[in-house]
């Protein structure tokens, strides 16, 4: 299986996904309810060490009030692995963390793709690409006011010759 195949195979599964969850029965008086389309968070440069938070990878505003944070915690003893971390920005208060996810363990990197809906209907979908030496996955999450919720993750393991292997076993999509 090609590496192209691979990416765009898994990416094609989740924006698939996706469109099964914004479909309605033809039956429903109300519009329908749009497409999650991938949207472009702006770049924040803060300071997060106040937080106890080091080597951020990325930082992006998703709201005026939020924003996602890539980085590792300044303790490492803790989660030495990147961790994606809401953290609340508003101006009127002291930034402060809402939630971090778990360790992304011996990744070397993850990319943050937001998603959504393009009718301002429903939360947003955030998606962590997390990748490694021999494996890589996404971490699936919604967005919906000052919540990030944990949906699941989709897990994908290489061989030494860079074959993937099943995702089956791997799958936790809650």
């Amino acid at each position: 299986m090609s590496s192209c195949f691979k990416t765009h195979g898994l990416i094609g599964w989740i924006a698939g996904l996706l469109l099964l969850l914004s479909i309605e029965s033809s039956v429903a008086l109300e519009p329908p309810p749009g497409i999650y389309r991938e949207r472009t968070p702006v770049a924040v440069d803060v300071d997060f060490s106040a937080l106890g938070l080091k080597d951020c990878q990325s930082v992006r505003a998703l709201d005026t009030a939020h924003a996602l944070a890539v980085c590792r915690q300044a303790n490492d003893k803790a989660a030495p692995g990147l961790q994606l971390f809401l953290v609340d920005t508003q101006s009127s208060k002291p930034i402060s963390r809402l939630l971090h996810s778990s360790d992304f363990g011996d990744a070397y990197y993850v990319k943050v793709t937001v998603l959504s809906n393009d009718q301002g209907r429903g939360p947003d979908v955030v998606l962590a690409e997390s990748g490694a030496e021999f494996s890589y996955g996404v971490q699936v999450y919604t967005f919906e006011g000052s919540e990030l919720h944990a949906v699941g993750a989709i897990h994908e393991v290489l061989d030494d010759e860079g074959n993937a292997s099943s995702v089956i076993p791997a799958l936790h999509i809650q």
